[in-house]
């Protein structure tokens, strides 16, 4: 229990990072943005309350991010786009919130995209569009509005996509 220590942001060799299934809380040290090797970062099935710190951006060796299950909240920082080996995204069952980030349309490499049941705003970017490696999309259970952009049409190795509970027109 209690809150994740900062001092774990000078591990500068970590790789991965599970502290999943606990009942950690507080908010995430920005600290952990220093990992520069860290591959995989599981914070998923905490109490962790708060936003994903924009030092994230930092971790360009990330490939895993879950944090998923939690009690987060807010706005995607745009600094996620940087994350362009990240092939794993999973912020599932949480209470973020806002318009997705154009730059989530960087993640060159990402194949998996799981924001189920959050509350997502606003209208889907087209830049979602330029996800050439993506195979599951699940953005359902949010409170997205508007069109489908066409250039979802791009994604050619898509297998799943769930938009489903949402207000797309």
């Amino acid at each position: 229990t209690g809150a994740i220590p900062t001092e774990l942001g000078s591990l500068t060799a970590l790789l991965t990072l599970d502290l999943s299934h606990n009942q950690l809380s507080s908010t995430i040290p920005p600290e952990l943005g220093s990992l520069a090797q860290l591959q995989i970062l599981d914070l998923g099935s905490n109490l962790i309350i708060g936003s994903i710190p924009a030092t994230f951006g930092n971790l360009v060796n990330l490939q895993q991010l879950d944090c998923s299950s939690g009690l987060f909240s807010g706005a995607l920082p745009p600094e996620l786009g940087n994350l362009t080996v990240l092939h794993t995204l999973n912020l599932s069952n949480n209470q973020f919130g806002g318009a997705l980030p154009a730059q989530v349309g960087n993640l060159a490499s990402l194949q998996t995209m799981n924001l189920f049941t959050n509350m997502f705003a606003g209208s889907l970017p087209a830049e979602l569009g330029n996800l050439a490696n993506l195979q599951t999309m699940l953005l359902g259970t949010n409170a997205l509005t508007g069109a489908i952009p066409p250039e979802l049409g791009n994604l050619d190795a898509l297998l799943t996509l769930d938009l489903s509970h949402n207000q797309l027109s």
